[in-house]
């Protein structure tokens, strides 16, 4: 009876003895973590918003919850994930405590055992998205709004620092300077993931009146019409140097007709209303456009003000600047209207434009001069009342 005890006594604490083993086997580790990306530039155990990270290590089933810098849950799928593999995205939640740079990750399993593991959220380059409001007045509040604007270091216009306030990651106020005498210019923002630049418009102050933008916007919206020798005409959609849709009117030779034009529409009423112009003289109105030449450069550019009806009859409505477009590259001119020539003749300034009676914008190129082949883009045609 006693060696029937002794043995009894054996087999539970062998038994004991093997089940505490097991439990010691089968406590989590986490060896490393990677980022499952094409960007040789990512290390091991970092990563961005978003990405897709793979926990090698041991004894990894039955997880729980992956909780980064103890503050924020990341998903994961249960069915992918196995005994050496865990398989979660990199969480990025601003409103409830995500932030940049080193962190613990903390790995719990319905076992309640427990492993973390240092990881590093890269912050992704920052992106500018638009400005509140879309025209910012000079000397105003204007709002910036955009994407991982975290950590902005510095805000320059041009070359000028601007002072500014950080309002989350999205959303940065500055002021823009009352010395800005320029409508456009080029912001430029710094965080700790990049640098970014946007070209910003600005309202100076003055009346504008856009007659059409090209993108549905203005007060005749709607497509111009071009006539003559015209190779192709269209609006084009917008690139990265431009400033949305554009208009484009190209020349490839032909003189049969031997002319080239494209024009708005014509409006019943005059395009800068009276009140605007009380007080006034065609001295403080001014014709505000972005111009490029395509692949053409040398291209003269002619740009055309009607100041009457039956402008297709009648010469002496029709007002005309132009000037050479020596490279081709988007910039913003703006012209005094005194310096509109009529009938189609920029050198007969002995008269003046009517301002009152402005009712359309027509432009053109100079087809009997170089280059042998012309295109002309232009965008945000705007008459101005300083």
């Amino acid at each position: 009876m006693l060696k029937r005890f002794y043995f009894l006594t054996l087999l539970i604490s062998g038994f004991t003895l093997l089940v505490s083993c097991e439990d010691e086997d089968t406590v989590p580790e986490i060896a490393v973590l990677i980022a499952q990306t094409s960007d040789t530039a990512i290390t091991l155990n970092t990563g961005f918003p978003g990405d897709l990270i793979t926990a090698e290590g041991m004894d990894l089933s039955d997880l729980n919850a992956i909780v980064f810098d103890n503050t924020v849950t990341t998903v994961y799928n249960p069915a992918l994930n196995s005994d050496v593999a865990l398989f979660f995205t990199v969480p990025f939640d601003e409103e409830k405590g995500s932030r940049f740079g080193e962190q613990t990750v903390n790995f719990s399993f319905k076992s309640k055992e427990s492993v973390s593991h240092t990881f590093t959220i890269l912050q992704p380059e920052p992106e500018i998205l638009k400005t509140i409001p879309a025209l910012p007045l000079v000397g105003e509040v204007v709002i910036i709004e955009g994407e991982w604007l975290h950590n902005t270091s510095e805000i320059l216009f041009e070359e000028t620092p601007l002072t500014f306030t950080q309002l989350d990651g999205s959303r940065i106020s500055l002021v823009i300077p009352e010395t800005i005498t320029e409508p456009r210019g080029t912001l430029t923002l710094t965080t700790s993931g990049g640098v970014v630049n946007r070209t910003i418009n600005f309202d100076l102050g003055f009346e504008l009146f856009l007659v059409t933008d090209f993108d549905g916007g203005g007060i005749l919206s709607n497509p111009w019409q071009s006539f003559g020798d015209v190779a192709s005409e269209a609006v084009i959609e917008g690139d990265a140097d431009s400033d949305g849709d554009f208009y484009e009117l190209v020349w490839d030779g032909d003189l049969s007709s031997g002319f080239i034009v494209s024009q708005s529409d014509a409006s019943f009423v005059p395009l800068i209303p009276s009140e605007s112009l009380e007080g006034k003289t065609v001295n403080d109105v001014f014709l505000r456009i972005d111009v490029n030449c395509g692949n053409t450069p040398n291209t003269t550019l002619n740009f055309i003000i009607v100041d009457g009806p039956n402008d297709s009859s009648d010469g002496n409505v029709n007002w005309q600047y132009s000037f050479l477009k020596e490279t081709c590259e988007w910039e913003t001119i703006e012209v005094n209207l005194s310096q509109f020539g009529y009938g189609y003749n920029p050198s007969n300034l002995d008269r003046k434009i009517n301002i009152k009676n402005i009712l359309r914008i027509k432009a053109s190129t100079n087809i009997y001069g170089d280059p042998a082949e012309q295109s002309i883009q232009f965008d945000n045609v705007t008459l101005i009342v300083k």
